[in-house]
């Protein structure tokens, strides 16, 4: 039988329908649901990004300060002054800078909160500490919201912000040739005798050391000494720095501790010509510690204490002071300690934990901090008169000499001698003081050879590179007489002492009796060659002058016990002590295996010897048209008996005085209607035998024999 299919698949079932619709209706409510999330997490993606944006908003405002301390304190109140600057010190948490802590920061229809936290970046909490004041600090700035969900958002931004004003900053993203040229910090040159410039270069350049200043540590018995060493050179008429080294050296009692991390001593080497200081590497090594506290505590004990102890890896010997001597155990690295005080000869063991030993260290700021540096080792110690050295022609002998023997310690060849005439003489009742310059010199492993490879180098190019250093140790240089009842020298303990100060004696020579209250001594009425003599330690208590630290140091330092006490009535911080010897440097090793000496002969002048006579005489740089000076009166023993003479033979002035035997007294100028030289661009001496030293008009000047 036939049917008709075709006609009867015509249209679609209710039942097809139902399930297209279904289908359809399911796809629709996803693309709603998906649009409705891609419009919920873009808002959520909006408000992410906005509070990111805030919280930089808050960085960048904070780091914007113009200075970095202020007075004023801050307030939110304060901060909207269109006169307020703000500073890297108000920079706390929820404090510093111009916008304020907020709790409804609306942006696009979202209220933000924003609040920040501020600790300071603790270097010092590295080992070893390097006792540094932490100058940066930590700023985490958290920006919170409320969702669409009704849940609680944020997000947080940590920065670090450093003590330097944007605008520094800003400066060294240039570049090179287009930067500023760097600060230039003005130099004044120091004065002759205390100290000594040395040219090290072509130019003008120089090198000179600042007075070293003790300062004595409470009564731990520990003395610090610093001093800069300064590279200047002349711009127009003023000085430049160039470079400043800044040294500490001081002696500790320390206890030794368990064994933890520590630094290798800071060195100086040669690289690519030049040189540059290389910090200490933290190693785990023997440690100790300072064992004072309160007035005795000194915080650079505690570096001392901790990294002063040899050590040696893979990478080579780390040693504080390289021994001259490797024939004696006990002067090899890696050194021992001792406690002098309780036994010379047994060495403290690093083992026993909390045992007590001396200690002393040479310390440098190296990239802004202070670290021990290799032990100071002295080359060579000379004794000059003061007239020596203030006398141009003479200094002149002495820098060619410090230039001579730098060379010769990097480049070999033969020992220059020192400079000859340093011999003086001093009258009975008179003084004169002596000056112990040392040097030391430290040779950088490949300069030399740097040097020898080009023909065209020669040494005096190369000088500035060389670490030398010329310090006038007058001060702490331990001195002695071998005639000490003729001519005596003083040696007074050392005190602490600023800038300015003259707070003790040393290297005084005086001619016996000290003054009107002592009887002459027997004997001390005939002319009397009388060596005086200075002695310093090589290493560093030779800086400090302070005991020796161990054995070693002792070898042959010379000093009979006990001193001379004078005034012996007088109160004891008035009292000078001078020191006797029997030893003549000119008898002992050469050299010396842990101290060096240098002596002159100090020619004593008793009682009616021959009286001074000679000019009081302007020096060649005096202008004409200056007020001329008169002699007032010279004064012998108290009375107004002198006889002066004033010569004036056509644009040119002296002065000629006869004085007694013996005489020790002043010479009073003031000015007068004539005119010649002003004090101010004059230079007045006696000769040949005195000297009077600068002063102002209507002044007195001594007269120094």
């Amino acid at each position: 039988m036939y049917v008709n299919t075709h006609r009867l698949q015509r249209g679609l079932s209710l039942v097809e329908v139902f399930v297209a619709l279904l289908v359809l209706s399911v796809g629709l409510i996803a693309l709603a649901k998906l649009q409705v999330d891609l419009v919920r997490g873009s808002s959520d993606a909006r408000a992410r990004t906005i509070a990111l944006s805030l919280a930089e908003e808050k960085i960048e405002d904070l780091r914007t300060f113009v200075k970095t301390d202020s007075v004023v304190a801050w307030t939110a109140a304060a901060a909207q002054s269109p006169t307020f600057e703000p500073a890297w010190s108000h920079i706390d948490t929820s404090k510093g800078g111009r916008l304020a802590p907020q709790t409804a920061r609306q942006v696009a229809g979202v209220n933000f909160q924003i609040d920040w936290t501020v600790s300071d970046l603790d270097f010092t909490a590295s080992i070893p500490p390097p006792l540094i004041t932490s100058r940066t600090k930590n700023v985490t700035v958290t920006v919170s919201w409320v969702n669409e969900s009704g849940d609680t958002q944020e997000v947080e931004v940590l920065s670090n912000i450093v003590e330097i004003p944007p605008g520094n900053v800003a400066l060294a993203s240039e570049p090179l040739d287009e930067r500023p040229d760097g600060p230039q910090i003005a130099y004044t040159p120091g004065v002759a005798p205390e100290i000594i410039s040395v040219p090290i270069d072509t130019g003008t350049g120089k090198r000179e050391t600042t007075k070293p200043l003790p300062t004595v540590i409470g009564n731990s018995g520990s003395n610090l000494v610093r001093f800069d060493v300064v590279n200047y050179h002349q711009d127009g008429s003023r000085f430049v720095v160039d470079k400043r080294e800044e040294f500490v050296t001081v002696n500790c009692t320390c206890a030794f501790a368990a064994d933890g991390l520590a630094r290798t001593p800071a060195r100086t080497v040669f690289q690519n010509g030049t040189i540059r200081d290389v910090p200490g590497k933290v190693v785990t090594k023997t440690r100790g510690v300072d064992t004072q506290t309160g007035v005795n505590a000194q915080p650079l004990c505690q570096i001392c204490c901790r990294d002063h102890h040899d050590f040696s890896d893979g990478e080579g010997d780390h040693f504080f002071n390289p021994s001259d001597d490797p024939s004696d155990p006990s002067d090899t690295p890696p050194h021992v300690h001792y406690r002098m005080s309780v036994s010379n000869t047994t060495p403290v063991s690093p083992t026993s934990i909390g045992a007590v030993y001396d200690e002393a260290c040479r310390l440098k700021r190296v990239n802004g901090v202070f670290q021990v540096f290799k032990d100071w080792k002295l080359d060579t110690l000379t004794v000059l008169p003061g007239d020596f050295l203030t006398n141009l022609e003479t200094q002149e002998d002495y820098v060619n000499y410090v230039k001579d023997y730098v060379e010769y310690r990097v480049m070999g060849g033969s020992e220059p001698a020192k400079p000859p005439g340093r011999d003086t003489s001093v009258r009975s009742g008179a003084n004169k003081q002596l000056f112990a310059r040392a040097l030391y010199v430290e040779v950088p492993d490949g300069l030399a050879s740097y040097i020898n490879e080009d023909p065209s180098r020669q040494f005096e190019d190369f000088l500035d590179r060389v670490p030398f250093y010329d310090l006038n140790l007058t001060k702490l240089a331990d001195w002695s007489s071998r005639n000490r009842p003729v001519v005596r020298v003083t040696s007074t303990a050392v005190r602490t002492e600023a800038i300015n100060q003259d707070a003790y004696s040393r290297g005084r020579a005086e001619g016996v009796p000290y003054d009107t209250r002592t009887t002459p001594v027997s004997g001390s009425t005939v002319p009397v060659d009388v060596r005086l003599i200075a002695s310093l330690r090589m290493s560093n208590t030779g800086v400090t002058s302070t005991p020796p630290i161990s054995p070693n140091e002792d070898e042959g330092h010379f000093r009979d016990t006990p001193p001379l006490v004078f005034p012996t009535g007088g109160a004891p911080a008035n009292r000078q002590l001078y020191y006797a010897t029997t030893v003549d440097p000119a008898s002992e090793p050469t050299p010396p295996l842990e101290h060096r000496d240098d002596s002159v002969f100090v020619t004593y002048l008793p009682p009616g010897s021959p009286g001074i006579s000679g000019d009081i005489f302007p020096s060649s740089n005096v202008t004409a048209g200056s007020p001329q000076l008169l002699i007032t009166s010279v004064r012998f023993a108290g009375t107004s008996n002198g006889a002066c003479t004033l010569n004036v033979v056509g644009a040119s002035v002296d002065y000629t005085c006869i004085v007694p035997s013996g005489w020790s007294g002043r010479i009073e100028f003031s000015p007068s209607t004539l005119t010649y030289c002003g004090i101010a661009d004059c230079s007045l001496s006696l000769q040949p035998y005195s000297s009077i030293t600068a002063s102002l008009l209507g002044q007195t000047v001594w007269v120094e024999e």
